[in-house]
């Protein structure tokens, strides 16, 4: 896993290949649904396909609207397949996920603290 930059650093590329990383393991997950309970496959999402969304968050963060929106629909997808539903915010709201863009903010707070209380690497 890495971040992959471009030349403009529209983080276009790096959403690309988020997409495809977790594109492989949705088809993973829609094959082991059907052999696993509600908590099986949340964990199995929340094992293997949710760190791959979150991974370097912090540092993409400023990419566009409609890169984010890519991203959170990737979720939306997980959470229908997760609870076998039709609609993304029913099955979101009993898995109790929050957004992507929540899980940024949070590790955008917590960069921003360690920083200011000088707990980061000094490089």
């Amino acid at each position: 896993m890495g971040v992959v930059l471009d030349d403009g650093l529209t983080w276009k590329t790096h959403v690309d290949y988020i997409s495809a990383k977790v594109g492989k393991r949705r088809g993973l997950l829609r094959r082991i649904r059907e052999d696993l309970t509600v908590n099986g496959t949340n964990l199995f999402y929340k094992s293997f396909i949710l760190p791959i969304l979150n991974y370097s968050d912090s540092v993409w963060a400023c990419c566009n609207r409609g890169n984010i929106d890519r991203l959170e629909r990737l979720q939306n997808w997980a959470a229908r397949i997760v609870m076998r539903s039709t609609f993304s915010a029913p099955a979101l709201a009993n898995l109790k996920w929050d957004s992507l863009e929540n899980w940024r903010n949070r590790h955008i707070f917590t960069l921003v603290n360690l920083c200011l209380e000088k707990k980061t690497p000094q490089f």
